[in-house]
Order: structure tokens, then C-alpha cells, then sequence
């Protein structure tokens, strides 16, 4: 259980990072076609559901593996965020409250880890029980709808206009919505139904339940509605003249008085920003050709870097899940330094902080190092399999691993 939950968030946080590049260019493409940004909401679910990834020297994503499983049997927990800063902070703090006391039959990082695990079922369990009763109770309540053409039907029990049902979607209709308005609700539904959308706000949804800790999935859950709205809005009123598109705003203010969302409504007439909704409605232009195309090339690109995960070279795996007891002898040399402090041998009982430092190892491989003249510290170790570990500091500027040269930063090495 405790590694499925770290599971969740370590996939919650790579697509927290695609979730915030799509606020940002929602904000930079905002005259490109709604449906650029259905396909950009696609591949956050996309990286929510596949529990896999392509490495790529492309990707943004700080961290492929923020919360490694290892962490419950670390001497020291540690996080690895792949921002220097941020683990600077936390670490500390889960190193002092969470490092489990030599001899005590309890570790807190598993008793945390076990608690945040059975809370995130029992939330789970419990947006999973708020569907299911609510599609229970409209269920019954649209028992009485009367058929008035094909898939439309009109219903006593309902106030707004909407889409109910999955292997045969029903347009339900109340009796107060007016034959002037009704035209309009009818193709904006159908043209949801065409498009797939019930399917995909109830995939959504269920998404949105098993990561319902991440304020981010939140937010795209949100952004997902509220640009399928306007994406539905654009498709209709292509066809439609001025007048018609006047007639077609008109409505969505007249269902939009009486509309309270229902997650088990996948989508609604009246629903979100009816105030944004009309003025796009009466300002649509057909978009131009190069529009499109600039934004067909932002959604490949954004994919290229979000849905992808950095390289992990296999000597920063080995450093980052070095374990304490992993450890059979270690020795530091510093260069340059005075003869007394050039070098120095560990005792066993400093295996496990020496582990906690190298554990926190990050940066990006470098192929061709520049040669250094600084100083160096290196660490010489020997595991429990008999091999022989280098991990060195390169001057401030390059963590060198087994070969390996990595740019961590000033930041980091220097502390």
C-alpha cells in the first residue's frame, strides 16, 4: 500500500510540473482553438496513469523519482526533489524529526508513510462513494423525463441543461428552458456528446479522486472544464451568423442562473465563466492558419519535456540508494590541505551520515568536463560487495561519481 501512495505522488509531482507549463501557456496562446489545450489536459492524464516513462536529455521534470520507496529504510530520509534549494530545506527537517533512534523497535518515517497511505484510501474511497450516490439520486430523479426528439429529453426535476449517461447519453432539457434558447442548448450538447466529452470529464473525475492531495490536479481539473466549455462554445458557433451567435449568448446567461455543478453532470450548458464564455462567443474569429500550427508545435514541444523524465546515469542511482549499512570502509582526502588534514578513515558509526550525504547527489551528466585547477575532496569507499566507490567534489563546480561528471551546482557542493 505505502508503495503504491508513493507511487501516486511521485507521478502526481511530474505532472504538477506539466500542469504549471500548460497555466503558462494558456496565458502566452490565448487566441489559438480551444482544443489545443483538451490535448495538452490529455497528456496530464496521460502522465497520471501511465507508471512509466521515456528518459530523455529534453525533459524539464526536476526529479523522475521525488520519493524514492528506499526512503522508509534510509539511516537519514531524505527527498529528492532535483532542486537544490528545496531539498536544502525539507531534508533538514525530515532528518531531525524522522530519523529512526538505534534500537527503537518503531521508525517514524514508516509509521508516517503508513498513516498518509490508509488517509489517501479512505479519501479515495470516499470521492468514489460521493459519485456513486450522486449518480444514484439523478438517476431516480430523471425517471420521469418525457422524450422529446431522438436523445433529448425534458425533466421536471432538473434546472439546467445537460448530458447524463455514457453507452447512451441523454440530452436532458428542463420544461422552463424556453423554445427561443432551446435550439441553442441542444447543439451545444450534442456537439459534447460528438466530441467525447462525457467520457472524458468522468475519466477526469475518477483521476481527480486518486490524486485529490495534489493542489495542482485541482487546478486542472478545473482549467479541463472550463476550456471543454469554450472548445464546445467555438465548435457551435463556427456555423452560426452574428445574430445567431447574439442568440447563442443569450442563452448560456439564461442557463446559467439556475446551474450548480454536479461532478456526475459530466457537462453542463451553463457551466463555468458564463461571463468569459459570452464575450469569447462575440468575439470568435476564425483562428488563423499559423496560429494553429505555432500551437500544434508548443503541445509537441510540451511534450517532449514534460512527459518525459531526466537520464539517470547508474553511478547517480548507486549514490542516491547508498545505504549505511551498505558501507564496509570509507576514507576522505582533501586536496589541498594541510598534512595533518589530507586524510582521514571513518569508524563504522559514520557510515550512515557519510550515506545521507552522498544520498543527496544530483545534477546533470556532463560528457565533457572542462579541466579544473581547484581543489578537490573525494570520498574513497568500499561496499559491502567489494567494490571500490569515488565520489569526489571537483572544485565547487562538478560532482565526479565512479567516471561519471555531473553539474550540481555551487550551491550544493560548497555546503
Amino acid at each position: 500500500m505505502t508503495e503504491l501512495f508513493f507511487a501516486a505522488v511521485n507521478l502526481s509531482i511530474q505532472a504538477g510540473w506539466l500542469v504549471l507549463a500548460i497555466v503558462v501557456l494558456r496565458f502566452l496562446l490565448r487566441r489559438v482553438p480551444r482544443w489545443i489545450f483538451l490535448l495538452l489536459w490529455g497528456m496530464v492524464g496521460l502522465r497520471l496513469v501511465l507508471p512509466f516513462s521515456v528518459e530523455s536529455a529534453w525533459s524539464l521534470i526536476p526529479s523522475a523519482e521525488t520519493i524514492s520507496p528506499s526512503v522508509l529504510y534510509m539511516d537519514v530520509p531524505q527527498i529528492r526533489t532535483g532542486l537544490p534549494i528545496v531539498n536544502q530545506t525539507i531534508n533538514p527537517m525530515l532528518e531531525e524529526t524522522l530519523t529512526p533512534t538505534v534500537g527503537a523497535s518503531v521508525n517514524p518515517m514508516q509509521v508516517l508513510a503508513a498513516v498518509l497511505s490508509w488517509l489517501w484510501v479512505a479519501e479515495l474511497a470516499g470521492m468514489l462513494l460521493y459519485l456513486g450516490v450522486s449518480w444514484g439520486k439523478l438517476s431516480r430523479r430523471l425517471r420521469t423525463a418525457v422524450r422529446l426528439q431522438d436523445c433529448v429529453y425534458q425533466s421536471e426535476q432538473v434546472r439546467s441543461p445537460f448530458v447524463f449517461g455514457f453507452l447512451h447519453p441523454r440530452i436532458i432539457l428542463p420544461f422552463s428552458l424556453s423554445e427561443r434558447d432551446r435550439p441553442f442548448v441542444i447543439a451545444h450538447e450534442k456537439s459534447h456528446i460528438q466530441r467525447g466529452d462525457p467520457w472524458i470529464k468522468m475519466a477526469a473525475f475518477l483521476l481527480l479522486s486518486v490524486y485529490w492531495f495534489h493542489p495542482l490536479i485541482w487546478l486542472a481539473y478545473f482549467l479541463l472544464c472550463r476550456d471543454m466549455e469554450l472548445a464546445c462554445d467555438e465548435r457551435v458557433i463556427r456555423g452560426l451568423d452574428r445574430e445567431g451567435r447574439a442568440g447563442y449568448s443569450q442563452a448560456l446567461l439564461s442557463c446559467s442562473a439556475v446551474h450548480r455543478g454536479n461532478p456526475v453532470c459530466p457537462v453542463a450548458f451553463g457551466e463555468f465563466s458564463v461571463r468569459k464564455r459570452v464575450k469569447a462567443v462575440l468575439r470568435y474569429r476564425k483562428p488563423l492558419l499559423w496560429v494553429t500550427a505555432l500551437a500544434v508545435v508548443a503541445v509537441a514541444l510540451t511534450a517532449v519535456c514534460f512527459l518525459t523524465t531526466p537520464q539517470i546515469r547508474p553511478t547517480m542511482e548507486w549514490a542516491q540508494n547508498l545505504s549505511g549499512d551498505d558501507i564496509v570502509s570509507a576514507e576522505l582526502v582533501v586536496m589541498p590541505q594541510a598534512t595533518d588534514k589530507q586524510y582521514r578513515v571513518f569508524d563504522e558509526n559514520e557510515f550512515a551520515g557519510i550515506a545521507a550525504l552522498i544520498n543527496g547527489s544530483h545534477g546533470r551528466y556532463v560528457a565533457e568536463p572542462e579541466n579544473l585547477a581547484g581543489g578537490s575532496i573525494q570520498f574513497h569507499i568500499t561496499t559491502s560487495d567489494g567494490v571500490e566507490h569515488t565520489v569526489s567534489n571537483m572544485g565547487n563546480t562538478y560532482l565526479y561519481i565512479d567516471g561519471d561528471t555531473f553539474s550540481a551546482g555551487y550551491g550544493w557542493l560548497s555546503s
